[in-house]
């Protein structure tokens, strides 16, 4: 019997059991439906209750505007026989494509316009996650949602790249594992920039250098992109808070390039039970072809580590990687954040009370740091 964790329907289930219905059910039939698969789903066995969580489930996993898509399509193409409440469906996930598509062409122009900044500043960049991949391995941008953008910058020009982002108007907001900024605008853009990716528990990690050896102008090669999406899938520690949509971002990026599937992710250079145990699921989820149709095996076991330990681990591995002005510098930012920061993160009102709120940040980072060295030394982290 699969743990839990390497059954990603019974973990829906889970995830979900306060829904009415059969949430697995619609689970399962939101994976067929994004991996061409429709045709197979029993639209039929559906209850009223399944058809009013499937698209509460779509938005929830971030897969409404492809769901949209493809259902779209495929009553377009008469495949099969139709159900009669598909075309309703297909009107309710409507409005999310569309916002999609709308945000994203905000976001991708303003992406163009740092892009055109970052390159005449002499600073190398790379375009990540939803950004990268909206553009690479989805039909349509208005298929992939992103709340933000993510850049990778080298480790000595974290400071440049966050000054230049600030004479674009950008606001500091935060820095742990990466720097967080956000426009105070209307558009409510927010960039983070990274300049690492997540350790595994014993430390390992694709290098610096091995991401940018591994990259194309402003894009990270697929293997790298590979692997950097592993690693984002790794902060999320718990199984349950894996959105289905990362795991099509892996379907998409393993179908899309050929060397994926002969298997050279096997060279890797570190995280192979991760690596294997994330393909496992995205196999069990989407009928992933791996390595000329071979099954991984399902008794893979990984440890669990909670999400307070993997920020911290995380954090302290990329500021390792940053000089000692840069450190003294983010030190600063977590010690005296921006204002900005300190209002949207205790919801100050009114806005002028935010110098009072500094004491009780520095109090939570007082725990932080007790609760830190505590869990260290029992071995925890």
């Amino acid at each position: 019997m699969r743990n839990v964790e390497f059954d990603p329907f019974a973990l829906a289930a889970r995830k979900y059991r306060k829904y009415p219905g059969d949430p697995e059910r619609v689970y399962r039939a939101l994976c067929y439906a994004l991996s061409d698969r429709i045709g197979q789903v029993d639209w039929d066995a559906f209850g009223d209750d399944d058809w009013r969580i499937i698209h509460p489930m779509a938005e929830t996993e971030g897969v409404a505007p492809l769901l949209y898509w493809k259902l779209k399509h495929w009553l377009e193409m008469g495949q099969g026989a139709a159900h009669a409440k598909l075309p309703h469906l297909v009107e309710r996930l409507a409005p999310a494509y569309y916002e999609t598509l709308a945000r994203n062409t905000v976001l991708l122009q303003e992406l163009e316009r740092i892009l055109a900044a970052f390159e005449k500043a002499g600073i190398a960049v790379i375009v990540l996650k939803g950004a990268a991949l909206a553009q690479t391995v989805y039909e349509d941008i208005g298929l992939r949602p992103m709340s933000d953008i993510d850049l990778l910058v080298r480790p000595e020009d974290v400071w440049r790249a966050t000054h230049l982002l600030q004479r674009l108007e950008y606001v500091r907001e935060k820095i742990t594992f990466h720097v967080c900024l956000r426009q105070p605008s209307e558009r409510k853009i927010a960039v983070e920039i990274h300049w690492t990716t997540v350790p595994d528990k014993d430390g390992v990690a694709p290098s610096v250098a091995w991401l940018w050896e591994h990259s194309r102008r402003h894009f990270l090669a697929p293997m790298a992109e590979f692997m950097y999406l592993i690693g984002h899938l790794m902060v999320q520690t718990q199984p349950r808070s894996r959105r289905l949509l990362w795991f099509h971002d892996l379907y998409r990026l393993y179908m899309r390039w050929p060397e994926l599937q002969t298997g050279v992710w096997r060279e890797a250079p570190c995280w192979q039970p991760r690596i294997a145990a994330f393909l496992l699921q995205t196999q069990i989820l989407f009928a992933l072809p791996i390595s000329g149709g071979r099954t991984l095996g399902s008794d893979i076991e990984l440890e669990s580590e909670g999400g307070r330990q993997m920020v911290n681990r995380y954090t302290r591995f990329a500021w390792r990687h940053l000089d000692p002005l840069s450190r003294l510098r983010a030190l600063a930012s977590l010690v005296f954040p921006h204002k900005t920061y300190l209002i949207w993160r205790y919801r100050i009102h009114p806005v002028w009370l935010w110098p009072l709120y500094l004491p009780r940040r520095w109090g939570e980072m007082g725990l932080a740091l007790v609760l830190g060295r505590s869990a260290r030394r029992s071995g925890v982290a």
